[in-house]
């Protein structure tokens, strides 16, 4: 508890002042707070599998060490170990939901898979169209929008992999999982925020809301890592099987039809074409 009051101090100041050392500081002091978290809380709760909480303690260090960097360096491409590090914080956070969803869902889910891709794949559609196309297509500068996609995809499947636990009743209900999706939501957020942004020339304050963001995750994750329910996360359940619930049935429906009625409503150049037809095929 003492750490959490701690993080949420440091976030509060972070958010007060905008000073770059106080700004680099917080970032470090905030991740190695939420990693000790994380370890305090495996110590504590003792869950079934301990790497995914793990990785998640080591990818969010990395983070924090990112952020540093691009708080010293804001200008793209400032600091090329920011983005090395950033990239790997990235791998390492895909590879402990990777494996928190395949220590929860022991086998083979194909109902959730096969949701969770339609889902995805109409989301993909909507968020190139209405965002990624139309920047590409500007006058933007390619570093940043090139960096902003990269944060924007490690965003999309750390979403796709942690959201695909979600249909097994007991997890939907854990609060250890709502603090970590809400997080990953609250991020993806933001990098949506940083690219369009910095597309309007303002990438100051776009970096700032990315940096305010990632650590308001950092005290998500450590909040759900004290949480008694992050145990519960690890113990293996297989999902119920489908119901034909309304809302399930409405968002695949949408999704199905998404893509025939963009090509057919929407005047698309050749790459959204052959992007929205990729993705139809899903």
């Amino acid at each position: 508890m003492v750490v959490l009051v701690a993080l949420v101090v440091v976030l509060a100041a972070s958010a007060m002042v905008s000073a770059p050392w106080w700004r680099v500081a917080g970032a470090v002091t905030m991740s190695l707070l939420s990693s000790a978290a994380i370890v305090a809380g495996v110590a504590r709760w003792r869950p079934v599998r301990h790497s995914p909480w793990v990785l998640a303690a080591a990818g969010i260090v990395l983070a924090g060490v990112s952020v540093a960097w691009m708080v010293v360096e804001p200008e793209v491409g400032g600091h090329p170990w920011s983005d090395v590090a950033i990239a790997v914080a990235y791998g390492v956070l895909i590879a402990a939901a990777a494996q928190l969803s395949a220590g929860k869902r022991p086998g083979r889910d194909l109902d959730a898979v096969l949701d969770g891709g339609i889902v995805a794949a109409a989301a993909a559609i909507v968020v190139w169209l209405v965002v990624l196309s139309p920047t590409v297509a500007s006058n933007a500068p390619r570093a940043h929008v090139l960096e902003s996609i990269g944060l924007i995809g490690g965003d999309l499947v750390l979403l796709v992999i942690v959201g695909s636990i979600a249909s097994v009743d007991a997890v939907a209900r854990n609060v250890a999982y709502r603090l970590i999706l809400a997080g990953l939501v609250v991020s993806f957020l933001s990098d949506l925020v940083f690219l369009m942004v910095g597309i309007a020339g303002h990438r100051t304050p776009g970096l700032d809301i990315v940096v305010l963001s990632t650590l308001a995750v950092f005290v998500a994750v450590a909040a759900a890592a004290l949480h008694p329910s992050m145990a519960a996360l690890s113990i293996p359940e297989r999902a119920a099987p489908r119901r034909p619930h309304p809302t399930r049935l409405v968002l695949l429906t949408v999704a199905a039809c998404l893509p025939p009625v963009v090509i057919v409503s929407v005047q698309l150049d050749a790459t959204d074409r052959w992007f929205v037809g990729l993705l139809a095929l899903v």
